[in-house]
């Protein structure tokens, strides 16, 4: 007797048990739902900070939460006059486009236009970092070390197994190819990346782990991202071998 075993398409053997979603509008929000869930995974929903807090004219600065979206902030800064409107076509939230190092309209990385960052630990409380306080942070998993072009190679491909197998080797060799140049590439484009292409682009990956476990022993704050890291940099890839066709 064969029994199959199936599961929902969008199952993911990977990811942690699903837990009830929790919404979060403020810090404060965020640091309870940190603080009454001690020892326990979260299931985090921050789309809802996305609220402009605060505008100094005179200094150049403005607060504002981490989802609010760029397209909010042009009309917000429209409506006080202040030109912003090119950057409304960009789609990510601020959060996003900080986080990935997105370019900004001048060329430059939107991280380099944010003078000051609050963030919250997973025991709850509120850290702020800054430019002149906290330097090193700039160089957490930065990928371009000095004046680079980005380049971004895309491809159609099929959608069978053998097709998505070729194309993981494609990127996993374009990477190489750029590495092997002097080159590098963004972390968040790990898709393919093998645990020595990691290493040899980001020789502070393992600092960055310790670092993380330091803060969140317990790993309650995690992301897609973050278990895509972890599956990479314990794992090693394996010899594709493709068969003859009669």
């Amino acid at each position: 007797m064969y029994a199959t075993l199936t599961f929902p398409a969008a199952c993911d053997l990977a990811a942690p048990r699903r837990t009830p979603a929790i919404q979060v509008r403020s810090s404060d929000d965020l640091r309870t739902a940190l603080r009454h869930a001690r020892g326990h995974s979260l299931n985090l929903d921050a789309t809802q900070m996305d609220r402009i807090l605060h505008l100094d004219a005179k200094k150049g600065l403005i607060e504002l939460q981490a989802a609010t979206r760029w397209n909010e902030l042009a009309g917000y800064l429209a409506a006080h006059k202040i030109p912003l409107e090119g950057f409304a076509l960009m789609p990510s939230t601020a959060g996003e486009a900080v986080s990935q190092a997105a370019p900004g309209l001048d060329g430059l990385p939107v991280s380099a236009r944010v003078a000051a960052i609050t963030l919250c630990t997973p025991d709850g409380e509120l850290r702020r970092a800054d430019r002149n306080t906290h330097a090193e942070a700039g160089a957490n998993l930065r990928w371009a070390t000095r004046e680079w072009a980005g380049v971004e190679v895309r491809f159609g491909i099929k959608t069978t197994l053998g097709a998505s197998v070729a194309a993981a080797e494609v990127r996993r060799a374009l990477l190489g190819l750029a590495l092997a140049h002097g080159g590098s590439f963004p972390i968040r484009g790990l898709r393919d990346a093998t645990r020595e292409q990691l290493e040899a682009c980001y020789p502070m990956i393992w600092a960055f782990l310790a670092d993380k476990r330091r803060s969140d022993p317990a790993e309650r704050l995690h992301n897609s991202w973050y278990r895509r890291l972890m599956a990479t940099m314990r794992s090693e890839v394996g010899v594709v071998r493709w068969g003859k066709t009669a």
